[in-house]
């Protein structure tokens, strides 16, 4: 089976993703081809979680892709130096196996240039509304595209349980963070990130603000 993931722009297979890429730049600059790229998704993910359902990727540099089938995810780098994407997976199967994905986006940071130049700067995070097992609240997640889990590595706290005691949706029996959990009954259709016109008004009015959810 075949889907075209929207607005991604991916065509997701039950155990690939086909994803647009840039060629490489002839002697004329403004030259540049458009291919499609197909990648595997690593088949332990896929023998444990079942065929992909949803798949998200960055939308102005689309060097960042995530698919998510029935149980937790896993995120592809893509680089122009090279046509075969880097994927990482959760390191403890068990954290994979605690949540679903309900949607996803990319926080893209940096751009190309500096890609090249600090690699730091270009640390796309990934933004997800799961389901725990055994939970009806939802919770918002994040992660980088380099590492994936739960403690440190999932970088969305909730606040609100650590000033009032309460949040007990927020953090598990091991302490580890699982989120800003949403109101009960809240749902989610798509993800986007959208310019924040009170960030600071940029004196660059070429360069967007991506900071708003």
């Amino acid at each position: 089976s075949l889907s075209l993931n929207e607005p991604s722009a991916v065509l997701l297979h039950h155990d690939s993703v086909t994803f647009p890429s840039l060629g490489t730049p002839s002697n004329n600059a403004q030259d540049v081809s458009l291919r499609w790229e197909e990648s595997r998704v690593p088949p332990a993910y896929v023998a444990s979680n079942g065929p992909c359902r949803i798949a998200a990727v960055g939308k102005d540099n689309g060097r960042s892709i995530a698919v998510a089938a029935s149980r937790g995810l896993c995120v592809a780098s893509v680089s122009i130096q090279s046509r075969h994407p880097r994927w990482k997976q959760f390191s403890n199967v068990n954290d994979e196996q605690r949540f679903r994905v309900v949607s996803m986006t990319w926080f893209e940071r940096g751009n190309e240039t500096t890609q090249r130049t600090k690699e730091d700067s270009t640390d796309d995070l990934l933004l997800a509304v799961v389901q725990y097992i055994n939970a009806d609240t939802l919770h918002l997640v994040c992660w980088s595209r380099k590492r994936l889990g739960f403690g440190e590595n999932q970088l969305l706290k909730d606040s609100s349980s650590s000033c009032t005691g309460e949040g007990e949706y927020s953090v598990d029996d091991t302490g580890s963070q699982l989120g800003v959990p949403l109101p009960p009954g809240f749902r989610v259709h798509s993800m986007s990130i959208i310019s924040d016109p009170a960030d600071g008004m940029p004196t660059d009015r070429s360069t967007p603000s991506n900071r708003a959810l």
